[in-house]
């Protein structure tokens, strides 16, 4: 299995990349970019994203309507079954894989976490230690 792919992916994770495959298909794509991407982690009603956006006065159908703003609607009827992701969207996803696992370890789900969680920076052999 290749890191950063939807099969290696925590439950938390899976269900932000299934919600944004429904809104490439709700907006009338077929396949699934950075935006749709974007909209499937505010989906996650519990997420990090969806709380600071809400904080900021931007909820679900918001950004939906300025992603629809700026991108427009697809023209390609939406395919049955997985929908293909953009090569940007695959960077991304195996990008947040990536430090998903140097900072929290493999079950880490970055939609999931809550300001202040951060771990504590590990420091490298050349830093010295702060005291």
């Amino acid at each position: 299995m290749k890191r950063g792919t939807p099969q290696s992916f925590t439950g938390g994770a899976s269900a932000v990349l299934d919600a944004a495959q429904d809104e490439a298909r709700a907006l009338g794509y077929g396949w699934v970019s950075t935006e749709h991407l974007l909209l499937g982690l505010i989906r996650e009603a519990d997420g990090l994203v969806a709380e600071v956006l809400r904080s900021l006065g931007i909820g679900a159908e918001g950004a939906r309507v300025q992603v629809q703003n700026v991108c427009g609607r697809g023209i390609q009827p939406p395919d049955s079954g997985r929908l293909p992701l953009t090569s940007l969207c695959r960077q991304v996803l195996e990008l947040a894989a990536d430090q998903a696992r140097r900072s929290r370890g493999p079950g880490w789900c970055p939609a999931r976490s809550r300001p202040g969680s951060r771990p504590a920076r590990s420091r490298s052999r050349s830093e010295p230690a702060r005291r």
